[in-house]
């Protein structure tokens, strides 16, 4: 990693001044994203794939599940990059406000751009959840908007704090069993608590 970083450009200058924000931040950029690219659209690109890609792993926790989308973030914006001010968001946000984006003051337009990308990173990060752990969470959250209720997380931290939280139970987790050539064989939970076995080939 050494050499790696002191490839970079800046290394130089951010070594002599003592910089050490500037040299976090390269390694966090090597660290997390592992990338040499030197040009910084082909750099930025990676880097949203990265977070696109994002998802708790199966043995992660919630901290490390939490942290890891964080650093995903942070290569993002250290990147040059945005996540989260898609108009569609903005407009969103703004009609909830009761705001007009293009005619509000520059101080609103703040507010709604600060709110939008904390509502856009709170779906990705609750959706992003290891579905075997939280699929009964997640089918229910989805459920109940098309009811007309809206339970979406609205922040990172409250959908942090909504995995750590959830009592799981043991019969809503899907299992899998079986070899890769033998298909898939889920084990779903019944009302008479007996177990229905699909096998999907």
């Amino acid at each position: 990693m050494r050499a790696d970083l002191e490839g970079i450009a800046g290394f130089e200058k951010y070594s002599k001044e003592k910089d050490v924000l500037m040299l976090l931040k390269e390694i966090k950029q090597l660290m997390f994203c592992s990338d040499r690219v030197k040009y910084s659209l082909h750099a930025l690109c990676n880097a949203h794939k990265r977070f696109n890609a994002c998802e708790q792993g199966r043995t992660a926790t919630p901290n490390e599940y939490l942290q890891q989308f964080t650093n995903f973030v942070d290569v993002i914006t250290y990147a040059g990059g945005k996540v989260g001010t898609d108009q569609k968001t903005i407009t969103m946000v703004a009609t909830e406000m009761g705001l007009d984006h293009e005619k509000t003051a520059a101080e609103n337009k703040l507010k709604i751009n600060a709110e939008a990308k904390e509502r856009y990173l709170a779906i990705c990060f609750f959706l992003g959840a290891d579905r075997q752990q939280y699929v009964r969470l997640l089918e229910n959250t989805e459920n109940n908007f098309l009811k007309g209720s809206n339970t979406h997380p609205k922040t990172v931290n409250a959908a942090h704090n909504l995995l750590l939280s959830y009592n799981q139970d043991p019969r809503n987790l899907i299992k899998v069993a079986g070899n890769i050539n033998d298909g898939i064989l889920l084990q779903l939970p019944q009302v008479n608590k007996k177990r229905k076995k699909i096998k999907i080939m």
